[in-house]
């Protein structure tokens, strides 16, 4: 049985009205396109409208690339939420890393925004990630909660969030040709992304990693994909293509491997001007045992299951120490029960002290009296004295 797919494609800043209206009649072409019931592409607003009647003839859905967060008003250069509903539109990208750091998008801006395009029935893509400092000083999973929990702070509506998908896009990653992701790195961040809104907001949402594939390496990459998560909790590919010629190869070797039912849904990234290579990495909340391809060699199921091994043998080490430091905290913990004892004892043997030396203060004040008294009956004497030798 195949599975469904989804295909969205964000052009960010390229092709002219001219080219995104040749581009989606090349598309509509495509052999492969009747097979993938939601296929989204998010345009230039100039070329949303252009190709709006033709995309949605052909069950292409649209999707804008940002949003304000009123309905109404005089902001002058900014499309409102409503506008895109109204035009239908069906989803937005909010927050992406691009915005956040080139045009200084805050995270109150970003909150604004995810609430007025949820309010108003459009599916929202809240992309997160960290950056290269972020990671390299290991708060990268501080970073992407605080991301996640600024966008929705202070949601009256939990179930608004039936129409947001978080893109888990490492700031580092993208649109370099170097960086190498490490496929267990970012499976277990999308995981721990999804199980955080699992846990928090009791919802089960999709969460695509957002990285750069192409029609080269698009059938390798969901091959080891499927060998080291299987296919029952896999949500999402993001790749990268230049042109139709380069998308139909992808939904071509997709097509193939949807015969072999390892996909659940598939995601790709249309820029003209893309050429990143980045690592592919899937979504799974555990990976399966190896099962072996005809695509890989000897060499390469070993290194794997080599990687898998060492990967384990960390996270063991990783539960052996916390059992120690647990251990070692019950001691301290034991220990400053016992210091709170002596305290406590200390502290009364000093109320006791204290008592003793408020009835010793009492009696030298009653004894001061009385010398008191017994030096005044002196002086009298001693006047009664005078006055008889006088006399």
């Amino acid at each position: 049985m195949k599975k469904n797919k989804i295909v969205i494609a964000n052009w960010k800043m390229n092709k002219t009205v001219s080219e995104s209206q040749k581009f989606i009649s090349e598309l509509i072409n495509d052999s492969t396109l009747k097979n993938y019931k939601n296929v989204i592409i998010c345009p230039s607003f100039l070329s949303i409208m252009s190709i709006l009647k033709k995309c949605l003839k052909n069950n292409i859905k649209l999707g804008a690339q940002n949003c304000f967060y009123e309905d109404i008003g005089s902001f002058t250069g900014e499309v409102s939420p409503i506008m895109l509903k109204k035009a239908d539109i069906e989803y937005v990208i909010i927050g992406h890393s691009e915005r956040r750091i080139k045009l200084n998008e805050t995270p109150d801006i970003i909150n604004k925004k995810l609430f007025a395009a949820l309010k108003n029935k459009l599916k929202v893509i809240l992309c997160v990630g960290e950056t290269k400092t972020e990671k390299d000083c290991g708060t990268e999973k501080s970073v992407i909660l605080n991301q996640i929990n600024s966008a929705v702070y202070d949601l009256q509506e939990i179930d608004l969030l039936n129409n947001l998908v978080i893109a888990y896009e490492p700031v580092w990653a993208l649109g370099n040709t170097n960086a190498n992701v490490d496929p267990i790195y970012a499976e277990n961040m999308c995981a721990f992304i999804k199980d955080f809104i699992n846990i928090n907001f009791r919802k089960k949402i999709n969460v695509l990693y957002g990285g750069s594939l192409n029609s080269k390496n698009t059938e390798n990459f969901l091959k080891i994909a499927q060998s080291f998560y299987g296919d029952e909790n896999f949500d999402y590919i993001l790749t990268s293509a230049e042109n139709e010629d380069d998308v139909s190869k992808i939904f071509q070797k997709v097509e193939t491997l949807t015969d072999l039912n390892m996909l659940k849904d598939v995601t790709y990234t249309a820029c003209q001007y893309a050429n990143c290579n980045n690592s592919f990495i899937p979504y799974t909340t555990g990976f399966k045992k190896y099962c072996s391809l005809k695509c890989f060699t000897k060499a390469n199921t070993e290194k794997i299951y080599r990687d898998i091994t060492s990967h384990s043998e960390r996270l063991q080490t990783h539960d052996d120490k916390l059992y120690q430091h647990s251990n070692e905290l019950d001691k301290h913990s034991r220990k400053l029960d016992e210091h709170a004892d002596e305290l406590y004892e200390h502290s009364n043997e000093l109320d006791q002290h204290s008592h003793k030396l408020d009835e010793h203060t009492n009696k030298l004040y009653e004894h001061s009296k009385k010398l008191r008294d017994m030096s005044d009956d002196i002086d009298d004497l001693e006047s009664e004295i005078r006055h008889r030798d006088y006399d």
